[in-house]
């Protein structure tokens, strides 16, 4: 392998191989280096005696949206993943009812609107205005998708996204309050929030348009369990001459009279304890044009790049950003086909209260106290559509707690306690799962961590509070020259098709360095505009 290349990424998740395969696809010769031992990121699967448990992302919003930026993406690099459509995307249970959120067909959101029109029929007026108004607003977000900061698509924006602006620093509970009263409804209509793992007093309007809108629509499960996407891009980078680099950490991005130039990387602390010998032990050096850094924006600029290269008001800014609340994770591996008991492939979401907020408060004390009302949970199903998530008759289980506490797993016993307590918690709803246990792993934020390189107290980079989205968000080009970031830290925003979008915003301004007038030409998105 060689040392020298046009463009170095730091991170195998979707966001850096995004940007990796569309760079390699204009004709760059590109280096992903990937601290895991696969790629991924939060887009990843790991097998486990048998059963194939996905930590983060089940299903995938958007990728299989009719002349969506995904289809067009992998359409133009030839890349193929096998998708399993899903009836259901989400299936909500509330304390009185539940709800679904469709995931096939090209009138899923009329149906959301429909179920709601029935279980709130005095509501109709304000839920068609509700749905209509955030229509617009999502309309404008996904027109200036591609825009960057110049003159001309800043009159763009002016002139044609004025409900986007009006709205942009909003948050999704105000923007509710003008349209709709009940207060069942109002839970409904921000309970997508959790999603992002927040609560819906904090999370802004721009964050969970799309969630709402399209958290059911096109949301297949990916057959094979979610790494078959990341694997696929890292493939296609391979196959054109670029090279990916596992269980290797850069610890150092190298300058040259303040232009970043390189990365020192060193054997992944990951890879030295899963046994890992693709890579050496040696510390090696590679050189580069550009840099992207798809890993965490704390770990990128305060550990590789260093506050000595830093401007004081970024570095300021930095401080002030408020990161995604963690949460955990427990894998079972089930002897029982769940179902066979009824439940549907799907993403299930259970609250105990219509008050979404009550399950962030006093979590450290929550958590892990059977006695005390539950967190927010999920419950990860869409795999049962997929005969090779576990073998015959039985079920690989994923259940989120959300959130976690950032403390305390260090404590001897927590850990236990927390899965135990989720696992009487789980039983409630499946009768005498703990007897069906065949296999079982419980991910802490430490866990997480140490997988993902997120940030303990972290899960999606920074939340999406009304402070921290839009142009509020940490960009792709960055304070020091030639280095660039993709992900879920940077704009547009959190989730797998977001953090696509950033790889390919970072690849578009390296290409127009490069001097290609239209880099996303090949995708039908000219001057920034989707044909």
């Amino acid at each position: 392998m060689k040392n020298t290349y046009e463009v170095i990424i730091i991170g195998a998740g979707m966001g850096g191989l995004s940007c990796g395969a569309w760079l390699t696809h204009m004709g760059l010769k590109v280096l992903v280096i990937e601290q895991n031992v696969q790629v991924g990121g939060c887009c990843s699967s790991y097998r486990r005696n048998g059963f194939n448990f996905t930590p983060a992302a089940s299903i995938i919003t958007g990728t299989t949206k009719k002349d969506g930026v995904f289809e067009r993406l992998t359409k133009k690099l030839g890349i193929s993943i096998p998708f399993i459509p899903l009836d259901r995307g989400y299936h909500v249970h509330l304390p009185d009812f539940d709800y679904y959120l469709y995931s096939s067909g090209e009138h899923a959101r009329d149906q959301l609107i429909e179920q709601l029109l029935r279980l709130f029929p005095r509501e109709a007026q304000g839920i068609k205005a509700f749905f209509a108004k955030l229509g617009k607003i999502y309309e404008q977000m996904d027109y200036a998708t591609f825009f960057g900061n110049s003159p001309r698509d800043v009159a763009r924006i002016l002139l044609k996204c004025r409900d986007l602006l009006i709205n942009m620093g909003k948050g999704i509970l105000p923007f509710i309050d003008d349209f709709v009263k009940d207060p069942k409804l109002k839970t409904v209509l921000s309970i997508n929030s959790t999603c992002c793992n927040l609560p819906p007093s904090r999370m802004s309007l721009l964050g969970i348009a799309g969630l709402l809108l399209e958290g059911g629509l096109s949301n297949p499960h990916v057959a094979g369990g979610a790494i078959a996407v990341p694997e696929a891009f890292a493939s296609f980078i391979r196959s054109k001459g670029g090279d990916v680099v596992l269980g290797s950490q850069v610890n150092k991005v190298l300058f040259d009279n303040g232009t970043a130039v390189g990365v020192r990387a060193v054997k992944s602390q990951l890879a030295q304890a899963t046994g890992y010998n693709e890579i050496s032990s040696e510390p090696r050096e590679y050189s580069a044009k550009y840099i992207i850094s798809n890993a965490a924006a704390r770990e990128t600029f305060l550990g590789m790049v260093g506050v000595d290269k830093l401007p004081g008001r970024f570095t300021a800014l930095l401080a002030r950003q408020e990161p995604t609340p963690p949460f955990c994770a427990l894998f079972l591996g089930l002897d029982v086909d769940l179902k066979s008991m009824g439940f549907i492939p799907a993403l299930h979401i259970y609250s105990s209260t219509y008050d979404t907020d009550e399950h962030f408060r006093n979590v450290e004390t929550k958590i892990a106290d059977e006695t005390a009302p539950p967190p927010f949970f999920r419950f990860q199903l869409a795999p049962l559509s997929d005969p090779s998530s576990a073998p015959q008759g039985k079920t690989a289980f994923v259940m989120h707690a959300i959130p976690a506490p950032v403390s305390g797993w260090e404590q001897p016993g927590f850990e236990k306690r927390v899965a135990d307590v989720m696992i009487k918690r789980a039983e409630k709803i499946i009768p005498g799962l703990s007897q069906k246990i065949l296999y079982q792993e419980f991910w802490s934020p430490v866990t997480m961590n140490k997988y993902l390189m997120c940030g303990a107290d972290a899960s999606m980079g920074w939340a999406l509070t009304p402070r921290q989205v839009g142009p509020k968000r940490l960009a792709q080009q960055t304070p020091i020259k030639n280095l660039f970031l993709s992900g879920h830290w940077t704009v547009p925003a959190v989730g797998v098709m977001s953090t696509i979008v950033s790889g390919l915003r970072a690849a578009q301004m390296i290409l127009k360095k490069e001097g290609v007038k239209e880099p996303l030409a090949d995708l039908g998105i000219i001057g920034g505009v989707k044909k």
